[in-house]
């Protein structure tokens, strides 16, 4: 799965599903697991966040990565059974999205 973005590794997202979501995270491939870390990076239009130091600094220390990411991962690539939308109609919709340029 190509990034998009600054991305986690996949060993980092899988140890935050493993801590976060262990039933999903057994159920998912690592494949799955970078799918899901790519996905929540993209964004059909490009994006530049500036900001100040201390502004970031702020940002940092209230984001709560594993939990962030495990919940975002679940959304993106677990099947609709287990809450998520699912590899395959995000594939099918990103394909539908290079077919209209």
């Amino acid at each position: 799965w190509p990034g998009f973005g600054h991305m986690h590794s996949v060993p980092r997202l899988r140890k935050w599903m493993n801590e976060q979501d262990p039933q999903l995270s057994v159920k998912l491939s690592d494949d799955q697991i970078a799918a899901g870390g790519a996905w929540q990076r993209r964004t059909p239009h490009a994006v530049l966040n500036v900001l100040r130091a201390n502004q970031l600094e702020a940002a940092e220390s209230r984001r709560q990565s594993p939990q962030m990411y495990s919940r975002n991962i679940r959304v993106l690539v677990a099947e609709e059974e287990d809450g998520g939308i699912g590899i395959d109609t995000l594939t099918s919709d990103l394909e539908r999205e290079r077919n209209m340029s």
